[in-house]
């Protein structure tokens, strides 16, 4: 039974003494030369106040440290070494992580009331280093988990008790940027990656839509920089590709993946995500994790940070063995164990490089995933390959989306606006009356297109559409075709010219 107390510090950064900074960093044995380094970098700062649009004379900082600067949370672990020092009491059953002024005390025992009790007096040792410190502890901030699978076994509406407050459980904390739950199921993380993950694609829309704004090469930039972090943050903690199954998390931001391939390419909803993934070479979430979390493996248990991770695990299998049955006892160490021979056999299969090991992970479970349907495009054919970025090289918005539309046969002619069952498209026949209304017929066959077209008789629509030295030409064809609607402005924009089908 483990139960979680996170901390918070109130305007950490600016409580930072530089003397005492600096006497702190010479207890802990560092060189005279950081020491008078640390020293000048925090010396000679002032700053002045404006209140009412009148600004007062310069005055000298004496505390904090400059936020913004990336030395800065470097020092405040520095200054707050002690107080993590302080929550860390193995022997007592209590640890701690901290990350600038996020800290986080675990207690472990038998029952939640004597890990609140524990967590009640580790409280109290870190007010008195607050007050030495001039440091004050934002209470009404400070989050309390329980974590257990037996939910019927243990009292889990027990508080903890700090000063004249009393802190109640919540169904979810944030620790360093992840949520847990009671259960560590990670429904709340799924949830919360979720929700930023569409707001992420929110902004991006507003940049971007499949007629106008950031070209796909940097809509693709966008979602790749900006979105794809927000949403795959903390995977090292909550992806599990050692199991069957990825997960809640997967489950949650792939759906925003989804929506942000259809952004960045232009697409339709119906668009499978595996053919949208492959025009954008943006490699499935649990490949890209995949590889993300076999790198951390392999980082973190080839350090001195995972031999202290096994002996802990083994120090707490050891203590627990001994109050109770063995098979009670979580078996820590063969679960980390499991987790260093998966991220070795990929290691062996893949590689260490990770874009290589990537894209044969990718090509793997796409030849894996290929079936048999009567919705055959060329997308759905052609391996993914960083060449198919080519094809949309000095393309705007519109071409790129059109080349996509056309490459995955989900565009807005007849024959696919009919299967989709859109009203006024009852037959998926051509005005020509001589075939369907695909890219393919539109572009090699439909007798109404005769004069404007091109290229000589017999071309394939995969030389048009699959090489970098066409597809402009291909996609600034169908668009100034005016068969598609979605397009008809963006012809006016691009080219001032007018529709074949409106002359």
């Amino acid at each position: 039974m483990a139960s979680l107390l996170s901390l918070d510090i109130s305007g950490a950064f600016d409580t930072v003494v530089h003397e005492r900074l600096v006497a702190i960093i010479r207890r802990l044995g560092f060189p005279e030369w950081l020491q008078s380094w640390v020293r000048s970098f925090l010396a000679e700062r002032s700053t002045t106040l404006l209140v009412n649009n009148i600004e007062s004379e310069a005055f000298e900082v004496k505390a904090g440290v400059p936020q913004g600067s990336p030395l800065s949370p470097i020092l405040f672990l520095l200054y707050n070494e002690e107080l993590i020092r302080t929550c860390n009491q193995p022997s007592l059953g209590i640890h701690s992580i901290g990350f600038m002024d996020d800290i986080n005390i675990l207690a472990y025992s038998a029952s939640t009331e004597q890990n609140c009790a524990r967590l009640s007096r580790v409280h109290e040792k870190c007010q008195s280093w607050a007050h030495r410190h001039g440091i004050t502890f934002a209470p009404d901030k400070y989050e309390l988990i329980h974590f257990t699978t037996a939910r019927k076994k243990h009292n889990l509406q027990a508080s903890v008790r700090l000063d004249s407050i009393e802190k109640k459980p919540t169904k979810s904390v944030r620790v360093l940027g992840v949520w847990l739950d009671p259960k560590l199921k990670w429904s709340a993380h799924a949830k919360i990656a979720r929700q930023k993950g569409v707001a992420a694609i929110a902004a991006l829309k507003r940049v971007t839509t499949s007629t106008w704004g950031a070209s796909f090469a940097r809509a693709r930039l966008l979602y790749n920089s900006a979105v794809r972090p927000t949403i795959t943050y903390g995977t090292e903690a909550w992806f599990e590709p050692e199991s069957t199954k990825h997960g809640k998390v997967i489950q949650a931001i792939s759906k925003v993946q989804a929506s942000g391939m259809r952004v960045v390419a232009g697409a339709f909803r119906a668009t499978p995500i595996r053919e949208l993934e492959a025009e954008t070479f943006t490699p499935p979430l649990d490949v890209y994790c995949s590889e993300l979390r076999a790198r951390h493996i392999r980082r973190t248990y080839s350090s001195p940070v995972g031999t202290f991770i096994k002996e802990q695990c083994r120090m707490i299998s050891s203590r627990l063995r001994r109050r109770g049955p063995r098979r009670i006892v979580p078996q820590v160490v063969p679960v980390i164990q499991d987790k260093l021979n998966w991220a070795l056999t990929r290691e062996r299969t893949f590689g260490t490089d990770s874009k290589k090991a990537i894209l044969q992970d990718w090509h793997e479970k796409w030849h894996s995933g290929q079936r048999r349907s009567r919705w055959r495009s060329l997308a759905s054919t052609e391996v993914p390959s960083a060449s198919r970025l080519k094809l949309h090289n000095q393309l705007k918005k519109a071409e790129s989306s059109v080349l996509v539309q056309a490459r995955t046969g989900r565009i807005g002619l007849a024959h696919f606006l009919n299967k989709a069952r859109v009203p006024g498209y009852e037959t998926p026949a051509c005005r020509c009356g001589l075939g369907d209304e695909t890219a393919e017929h539109l572009l090699l066959h439909c007798q109404m297109e005769t004069e404007r077209r091109q290229w000589r008789r017999g071309t394939r629509l995969r030389d048009l559409v699959s090489e970098p030295r066409s597809t402009a030409t291909t996609a600034r064809w169908i668009i100034q075709s005016g068969r598609i609607g979605q397009f008809q402005l963006a012809n006016r924009l691009l080219y001032g010219g007018v529709s074949s089908v409106e002359n």
